[in-house]
């Protein structure tokens, strides 16, 4: 009997042991879960979020781009993303992220968001001011291998502007649209000189749109073109014209000069 209560009693305090480390583990594991899920969120509060545009380019993907001479299109800073198994830089996709990114910015700054349909360009205006722009960019994609049709391997800059160099773009790029319209409109007026040389006063030796003028009895001209069978015909004047071609103004329909 003594034995028994000895027995008993030296049991109990293990057995108070054992309840209060199966409390111990329960709650062990409550205070673990607490602290993952906690964590990220106190890292994430201490994360303050971009306030000016540079803090924006910070937080951004990509490594810094060294300003060696000028950025393309007068950028003032660039960072560089390459890609990889998991960067689809090639990917329209994966530019939607960061565009939500820059509006979610340009809305807390005051802004508004303006950007091209493939999110690889776009400005943040003013909303009181829309002349002034907050902050731009601009993507370009760079091959540096491929297979097929597929980029295998290269890099995405993302150039980005201020108020300066953003208004000298557009003015550069204003520049450029007047620039091709003028040529396009020289093009189209050489075309039109070189259509009525042809028509008006058509010349054994001409090339044309249909082949070379070898005689001419008006309205018709005899043309040769080795695609015809026989490889002479006749045809009428009004249906001649300048050999097609992108360029009219750097070439002429005179005989052995085109």
């Amino acid at each position: 009997m003594p034995t028994y209560q000895f027995d008993l009693f030296k049991k109990i305090p293990l057995a108070i042991v054992a309840m209060k480390y199966a409390d111990l583990v329960p709650q062990t594991v409550f205070l673990v879960f607490v602290s993952m899920v906690t964590l990220p969120m106190y890292a994430h509060a201490d994360d303050a979020s971009p306030t000016t545009f540079d803090q924006f380019i910070d937080s951004s993907p990509g490594s810094e781009v060294g300003h060696q001479g000028d950025f393309p299109n007068d950028a003032y800073r660039a960072k560089r993303v390459n890609k990889n198994l998991w960067t689809f830089i090639d990917r329209r996709g994966y530019y939607i992220t960061f565009r939500t990114k820059l509006e979610a910015w340009c809305e807390e700054n005051g802004g508004v968001y303006r950007g091209s349909g493939d999110d690889l360009k776009g400005v943040c205006l003013d909303k009181q001011a829309p002349e002034k722009v907050l902050g731009a960019y601009r993507v370009e994609i760079t091959r540096t291998a491929s297979y097929g049709d597929q980029m295998t391997a290269g890099y995405a800059t993302f150039y980005y502007y201020n108020q300066d160099g953003y208004a000298q773009r557009k003015s550069e790029e204003v520049l450029t649209e007047q620039t091709k319209r003028e040529i396009d409109q020289n093009n189209q007026q050489c075309y039109q000189d070189q259509l009525r040389a042809i028509q008006q006063n058509p010349q054994p030796g001409m090339n044309t749109n249909l082949g070379m003028v070898i005689d001419v009895k008006l309205p018709l001209a005899l043309i040769q073109n080795t695609a015809y069978n026989p490889t002479t015909q006749w045809v009428r004047v009004a249906q001649l014209a300048p050999v097609p071609k992108k360029f009219y103004c750097s070439g002429s329909v005179l005989p052995g000069t085109n």
